[in-house]
This record gives C-alpha cells, sequence and structure tokens, in this order.
C-alpha cells in the first residue's frame, strides 16, 4: 500500500469522502486553513486543483474536536 500522505485528491474526490457538494469544497478552499478551510494547489490553470491527502485527515479530524468541544 503506498504512502496516502503523498497523494492528492481531486474536489471531487474530497466531497465525495466528506459526504458534500463540490462547491462546499470550494468554499473550504476559499476560506483556507487559518479560517476553518482546506489547504490546495492549483496547478497551470484554475481548473486544475488539487487537496493533500492530509488535508482530509486533518479537516475530518478538526471537524471532530469541534463536535466534541
Amino acid at each position: 500500500m503506498r504512502d496516502q500522505s503523498n497523494q492528492f485528491l481531486t474536489v471531487k474526490e474530497f466531497a465525495n469522502a466528506l459526504g458534500v457538494s463540490r462547491q462546499h469544497v470550494y468554499d473550504l478552499i476559499d476560506r483556507g486553513p487559518e479560517e476553518g478551510g482546506i489547504r490546495a494547489f492549483r496547478f497551470g490553470s484554475v481548473k486544475l486543483i488539487r487537496i493533500p491527502h492530509g488535508e482530509l485527515e486533518r479537516y475530518v479530524a478538526e471537524s471532530e474536536m469541534d463536535v466534541n468541544a
């Protein structure tokens, strides 16, 4: 099994993993990690956006902490 920390997800894959819309993921990207969103990279053009797999794990972990607070 490959190390997932070096893999990237598409917006669609990230949305599917969370069970949210792609628009919600775009909103999270626009917010950025400092504002409760996520970090993503744009490669070459605005349409090629990739999200590090670790962002999914971080976002879920932080969301779980918020619920339990």
